[in-house]
Protein backbone atom coordinates (compact mmCIF):
# COMPACT_ATOMS: atom_id res chain seq x y z
CA UNK A 1 0.00 0.00 0.00
CA UNK A 2 1.33 3.15 -0.95
CA UNK A 3 0.07 6.85 0.92
CA UNK A 4 -0.83 9.30 -1.41
CA UNK A 5 -1.50 12.76 -0.39
CA UNK A 6 -1.71 14.82 -3.89
CA UNK A 7 -5.39 16.44 -3.85
CA UNK A 8 -6.83 13.02 -5.27
CA UNK A 9 -10.41 12.31 -4.08
CA UNK A 10 -11.36 9.02 -2.96
CA UNK A 11 -12.75 6.76 -4.88
CA UNK A 12 -15.11 4.74 -2.53
CA UNK A 13 -17.24 8.36 -3.17
CA UNK A 14 -17.56 9.48 0.12
CA UNK A 15 -16.49 12.96 -1.49
CA UNK A 16 -13.03 12.51 1.26
CA UNK A 17 -9.07 12.94 -0.30
CA UNK A 18 -7.59 10.01 -0.69
CA UNK A 19 -4.79 9.04 1.33
CA UNK A 20 -4.11 5.29 0.29
CA UNK A 21 -2.90 3.81 -2.99
CA UNK A 22 -4.73 0.28 -3.09
CA UNK A 23 -4.62 -2.12 -5.95
CA UNK A 24 -8.88 -1.06 -6.61
CA UNK A 25 -8.40 2.70 -6.65
CA UNK A 26 -7.15 4.89 -4.23
CA UNK A 27 -9.14 5.75 -1.29
CA UNK A 28 -9.37 7.56 1.96
CA UNK A 29 -8.84 5.71 5.86
CA UNK A 30 -12.54 5.85 6.08
CA UNK A 31 -13.62 3.79 2.95
CA UNK A 32 -10.78 1.38 4.42
CA UNK A 33 -11.06 1.29 7.89
CA UNK A 34 -10.67 4.15 10.35
CA UNK A 35 -6.86 4.61 11.69
CA UNK A 36 -6.64 4.11 15.39
CA UNK A 37 -2.90 5.95 15.79
CA UNK A 38 -2.46 9.31 14.70
CA UNK A 39 0.36 9.06 11.70
CA UNK A 40 2.72 11.56 11.38
CA UNK A 41 0.54 12.61 8.13
CA UNK A 42 -2.40 13.30 10.79
CA UNK A 43 0.14 15.14 12.96
CA UNK A 44 1.13 17.41 9.15
CA UNK A 45 -2.04 18.15 8.46
CA UNK A 46 -2.87 19.15 11.86
CA UNK A 47 0.80 21.46 12.23
CA UNK A 48 -0.44 23.34 9.02
CA UNK A 49 -3.77 24.93 10.36
CA UNK A 50 -1.90 25.58 13.74
CA UNK A 51 1.18 27.30 12.31
CA UNK A 52 -0.71 29.48 10.03
CA UNK A 53 -2.89 32.33 11.32
CA UNK A 54 -5.53 32.48 8.05
CA UNK A 55 -7.89 30.26 7.32
CA UNK A 56 -6.46 28.50 4.38
CA UNK A 57 -9.70 25.96 2.82
CA UNK A 58 -7.47 22.94 1.48
CA UNK A 59 -5.73 23.22 4.95
CA UNK A 60 -8.47 22.84 6.87
CA UNK A 61 -10.32 20.52 4.72
CA UNK A 62 -7.34 17.72 4.92
CA UNK A 63 -6.51 18.67 8.86
CA UNK A 64 -10.55 17.67 9.72
CA UNK A 65 -10.01 14.28 7.25
CA UNK A 66 -6.99 13.42 9.47
CA UNK A 67 -9.06 14.46 12.71
CA UNK A 68 -11.89 12.08 11.22
CA UNK A 69 -9.70 9.31 9.97
CA UNK A 70 -7.94 9.05 13.42
CA UNK A 71 -10.79 10.65 15.78
CA UNK A 72 -10.40 8.02 18.71
CA UNK A 73 -6.91 9.64 19.13
CA UNK A 74 -6.78 12.54 21.83
CA UNK A 75 -4.43 14.65 19.67
CA UNK A 76 -7.60 14.65 17.43
CA UNK A 77 -10.23 15.29 19.91
CA UNK A 78 -8.11 18.40 21.09
CA UNK A 79 -7.33 19.59 17.64
CA UNK A 80 -11.35 19.06 16.59
CA UNK A 81 -12.24 21.16 19.85
CA UNK A 82 -10.21 24.54 19.15
CA UNK A 83 -10.30 24.37 14.62
CA UNK A 84 -14.23 23.34 13.79
CA UNK A 85 -15.41 25.65 16.09
CA UNK A 86 -13.15 28.51 14.72
CA UNK A 87 -13.85 27.44 11.08
CA UNK A 88 -16.87 27.49 10.73
CA UNK A 89 -17.79 30.46 11.27
CA UNK A 90 -15.92 31.50 8.29
CA UNK A 91 -17.08 28.44 5.77
CA UNK A 92 -20.12 28.94 6.61
CA UNK A 93 -20.39 32.51 6.66
CA UNK A 94 -20.14 36.04 4.93
CA UNK A 95 -17.65 37.11 2.27
CA UNK A 96 -14.33 39.52 2.12
CA UNK A 97 -15.71 42.77 3.02
CA UNK A 98 -17.38 44.45 -0.48
CA UNK A 99 -14.18 46.28 -2.22
CA UNK A 100 -15.38 49.60 -3.54
CA UNK A 101 -16.65 50.11 -7.00
CA UNK A 102 -17.06 46.27 -6.88
CA UNK A 103 -20.26 44.35 -4.97
CA UNK A 104 -21.89 45.70 -2.57
CA UNK A 105 -22.72 43.33 -0.60
CA UNK A 106 -20.91 40.88 1.45
CA UNK A 107 -22.00 37.71 0.19
CA UNK A 108 -21.12 34.57 1.34
CA UNK A 109 -17.24 32.64 1.74
CA UNK A 110 -18.92 29.97 -0.49
CA UNK A 111 -19.81 32.65 -3.43
CA UNK A 112 -16.04 34.31 -3.27
CA UNK A 113 -14.26 31.30 -3.56
CA UNK A 114 -16.41 28.20 -5.13
CA UNK A 115 -18.00 27.34 -8.48
CA UNK A 116 -16.92 28.34 -11.73
CA UNK A 117 -18.31 32.29 -11.12
CA UNK A 118 -17.18 32.93 -8.08
CA UNK A 119 -16.65 36.37 -6.99
CA UNK A 120 -12.94 35.20 -6.43
CA UNK A 121 -12.28 34.06 -10.36
CA UNK A 122 -9.50 36.05 -10.38
CA UNK A 123 -7.28 35.09 -7.58
CA UNK A 124 -5.20 32.78 -8.27
CA UNK A 125 -6.62 29.60 -5.94
CA UNK A 126 -8.46 27.45 -7.71
CA UNK A 127 -11.82 26.91 -7.24
CA UNK A 128 -12.93 25.80 -3.50
CA UNK A 129 -15.47 23.71 -3.81
CA UNK A 130 -14.12 20.19 -2.96
CA UNK A 131 -12.48 21.99 0.48
CA UNK A 132 -15.31 23.48 1.56
CA UNK A 133 -17.65 20.49 1.30
CA UNK A 134 -15.35 17.89 2.44
CA UNK A 135 -14.54 20.45 5.56
CA UNK A 136 -17.98 20.34 6.47
CA UNK A 137 -18.96 16.81 5.68
CA UNK A 138 -15.86 15.93 8.62
CA UNK A 139 -16.80 18.58 10.94
CA UNK A 140 -20.66 17.34 11.34
CA UNK A 141 -18.92 13.77 11.77
CA UNK A 142 -16.35 15.20 14.08
CA UNK A 143 -18.88 16.89 16.12
CA UNK A 144 -21.13 13.36 15.82
CA UNK A 145 -18.18 11.54 17.83
CA UNK A 146 -17.62 14.47 19.98
CA UNK A 147 -21.47 14.15 21.52
CA UNK A 148 -20.72 11.11 24.26
CA UNK A 149 -17.73 13.64 25.73
CA UNK A 150 -19.83 16.11 26.16
CA UNK A 151 -18.16 19.20 23.86
CA UNK A 152 -20.68 21.69 23.95
CA UNK A 153 -18.24 24.00 21.96
CA UNK A 154 -18.61 22.06 18.75
CA UNK A 155 -22.36 21.46 19.16
CA UNK A 156 -22.72 24.92 19.34
CA UNK A 157 -20.52 25.46 16.43
CA UNK A 158 -22.47 23.13 14.49
CA UNK A 159 -25.38 25.77 14.52
CA UNK A 160 -24.18 27.25 11.69
CA UNK A 161 -24.22 24.50 9.48
CA UNK A 162 -27.44 23.25 10.52
CA UNK A 163 -28.93 27.02 10.29
CA UNK A 164 -30.45 27.55 7.05
CA UNK A 165 -30.08 31.43 7.64
CA UNK A 166 -26.15 31.09 7.56
CA UNK A 167 -25.05 33.27 4.59
CA UNK A 168 -23.91 29.89 2.85
CA UNK A 169 -27.00 28.92 2.29
CA UNK A 170 -29.32 31.87 2.10
CA UNK A 171 -27.23 34.08 0.07
CA UNK A 172 -27.58 33.37 -3.54
CA UNK A 173 -25.95 35.58 -6.98
CA UNK A 174 -27.78 34.27 -9.89
CA UNK A 175 -24.32 34.69 -11.66
CA UNK A 176 -22.99 31.82 -9.86
CA UNK A 177 -26.76 29.77 -9.04
CA UNK A 178 -25.65 26.37 -10.23
CA UNK A 179 -22.68 26.50 -7.44
CA UNK A 180 -25.61 27.86 -4.97
CA UNK A 181 -27.52 24.73 -5.62
CA UNK A 182 -24.44 22.48 -4.75
CA UNK A 183 -24.28 24.34 -1.26
CA UNK A 184 -27.89 23.55 -0.77
CA UNK A 185 -27.55 20.07 -1.91
CA UNK A 186 -24.31 19.97 0.94
CA UNK A 187 -26.94 21.17 3.48
CA UNK A 188 -29.37 18.47 3.02
CA UNK A 189 -26.42 16.16 3.17
CA UNK A 190 -24.86 17.84 6.36
CA UNK A 191 -28.55 17.84 7.94
CA UNK A 192 -29.30 14.14 6.99
CA UNK A 193 -25.59 12.90 8.56
CA UNK A 194 -26.43 15.02 11.82
CA UNK A 195 -30.00 13.13 11.73
CA UNK A 196 -28.82 10.00 11.30
CA UNK A 197 -25.68 10.03 13.70
CA UNK A 198 -28.42 10.92 16.46
CA UNK A 199 -27.55 14.73 16.16
CA UNK A 200 -31.48 15.19 15.86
Amino acid sequence: MEVVGDGRLCEGGCGFFASRQLDLGVFCSACNGTDVVLSERHAAAFDKVVQKRRIIWQDYAAAFQAALECVNTKQSQDFAIVYVPKALPFLTGVGDPPVQGAHTDPGSAWDDWCGENRRKGLHPAEDQTKYFQIALRCAVKLVLHSINRGSAELIVALDSVLDKKSAIWAYRREQNGETHDLALALHVECTALWMAGGGG
